[in-house]
């Protein structure tokens, strides 16, 4: 059939209709997933659907020569990947990315073209994070979560500099203080020392709005947090956290160049962080 070729070229396309009568051909994105096909008597449209499954995915992430002749995957920075912009790897194929309120894993599952992001494994607003025009750092980008299950956050991310910061699958730690801290995807930001993040330009300066926080391992850890122009002392308050409480902390800090979290404690006083909220 015509209709289901036409379909069938268009990397995004996954369902068709084709009306006998008018010869009328409709392309649509959507899939069985989002939505259902009704019987109606007498309708002269026709409902076909392209095949999914994970056989057919078994290139994803080699090397581009294994998928130049292949609907189901593009080459991007020299891998076979998902079709963007509005698809995401769901561990076995590529699948439609999430509508309003659907069950995700991380933000690359939601409709981020519809500014939706991972809150709470919920797709929701990125209102839900951050206010209006700021940014959210989720920790969830591929940056990270491709390298492995833990690291050190790279000295330059989402156009900051990073000194001591690093990530970790709050997953893989199920009795951790991790799991409150974790509020969007998998990965979170912690550290056992004092981390800065300022700007990459000098004098350059940034509001840091919000984020989430808890401690790790071990109750009443102090987190002092300074704010600096320059050299300059801005800001500072200093918060009491533990494990299993989840603490969002809204700061508003403006015309700043850097700021500073130091922890403390009598025992271990490993820090988490994550939706971190910066107006540049």
């Amino acid at each position: 059939m015509w209709c289901a070729q036409q379909c069938s070229q268009n990397v995004l396309c996954r369902v068709f209709v084709y009306n006998e009568i008018t010869l009328n051909c409709q392309l649509y994105q959507s899939d069985l997933s989002s939505g259902n096909i009704t019987s109606v008597p007498g309708s002269t449209s026709r409902v076909g659907r392209i095949r999914y499954q994970p056989q057919l995915y078994l290139d994803y992430n080699r090397t581009c020569d294994r998928c130049q002749v292949n609907r189901y995957l593009t080459c991007q920075n020299a891998k076979c990947q998902c079709p963007p912009p509005t698809t995401f790897w769901n561990g076995q194929l590529c699948q439609n990315q999430l509508s309003y309120g659907k069950t995700c894993n991380s933000s690359s599952w939601c409709r981020q073209d519809w500014n939706l992001t991972c809150v709470f494994r919920s797709c929701q607003p990125n209102t839900a994070i951050c206010k209006l025009g700021a940014t959210a750092i989720t920790f969830d980008d591929d940056i990270l979560s491709m390298s492995s299950l833990n690291g050190f956050i790279p000295s330059s991310y989402q156009n900051l500099s990073w000194t001591n910061a690093k990530y970790l699958n709050a997953t893989g730690l199920p009795t951790s203080g991790y799991r409150y801290v974790c509020v969007s995807g998998e990965y979170i930001c912690w550290f056992n020392a004092p981390m800065t993040i300022e700007t990459l330009i000098a004098n350059r300066t940034f509001t840091i709005n919000s984020f989430v926080t808890a401690a790790g391992w071990y109750d009443s850890v102090s987190l002092s947090i300074i704010g600096y122009f320059s050299s300059t002392q801005m800001y500072t308050t200093t918060l009491s956290l533990n494990t299993y409480t989840q603490r969002i902390i809204e700061l508003n800090w403006s015309g700043i160049t850097k700021v500073v979290f130091n922890p403390s404690g009598s025992g271990y006083y490993d820090t988490g962080i994550d939706n971190l909220c910066i107006t540049f």
